[in-house]
């Protein structure tokens, strides 16, 4: 029926095929973003009297804060209508 060559080929494209299947459907590649439409859950929206660091549990990356840096240069005076 096939030869031993074109057995070869054909185990080799479906195990291709069986590999760029796994890669697409992999959930750990893929991850996903859990979102709430109604806001988020109580304890987690900084209002007063709620814990000030519930929103590090998202938004910090493990490990810290980071060492970023953010500058504002802003001219002396302000012309309105000049850009």
């Amino acid at each position: 029926m096939f030869s031993k060559s074109q057995r070869r080929l054909l185990i080799l494209i479906l195990l291709l095929a069986a590999f760029a299947v796994f890669l697409v459907t992999n959930s750990a590649l893929h991850p996903t973003a859990a979102a709430y439409s109604a806001g988020p859950p109580a304890g987690y929206t900084r209002a007063p009297g709620e814990e000030p660091e519930a929103c590090a549990e998202c938004h910090v990356p493990e490990g810290g804060t980071g060492s970023g840096q953010i500058s504002i240069n802003v001219p002396a005076t302000y012309v309105p209508g000049q850009t």
